[in-house]
């Protein structure tokens, strides 16, 4: 596992599984209305490029990437995309799980992907609603899996 901290936020990376990783975040002050930028070098993870899959498991966030602004609470996910520029407000202190996953093997199944990115999916019912319990179980079980 490796941590790091940046902007108020703990972030360790919890292992990789078939080339994806797992990251978790949790703030690190009770100060409202924490922001932070992140420039895209700061983003990527060396020279790989990825797609984040940003789950809040606690607390509430305004991200920005691009023209797409998401708020997102506990359940709401968001994709987003290390080639580019990053903003965040901290609203509630929180606790979040991000999957970093490769661009290429994201653009295999959703080949328009950088379209989505920044757009808030709702967790609380519907597709939405499935896919966050799909999340909550794999941060649960992450470090069981085996390839």
């Amino acid at each position: 596992m490796s941590a790091s901290s940046r902007h108020g936020i703990s972030t360790a990376t919890r292992g990789r599984w078939t080339g994806v990783a797992l990251a978790e975040g949790i703030s690190l002050t009770r100060k409202l209305d924490h922001t932070g930028r992140l420039q895209a070098q700061q983003v990527r993870r060396g020279d790989d490029a990825y797609f984040g899959i940003l789950f809040e498991l606690r607390g509430r966030e305004v991200i920005r990437q691009g023209d797409n602004e998401a708020i997102l609470g506990v359940g709401d996910f968001v994709l987003w995309d290390s080639d580019r520029e990053m903003e965040f407000r901290v609203l509630e202190p929180l606790h979040k799980l991000t999957l970093l996953i490769p661009k290429p093997r994201m653009k295999a199944y959703l080949g328009d992907a950088e379209r989505y990115a920044g757009q808030v999916v709702p967790g609380s019912g519907g597709a939405g609603g499935i896919a966050a319990e799909a999340l909550r179980r794999l941060a649960r079980d992450y470090g069981t899996l085996s390839p």
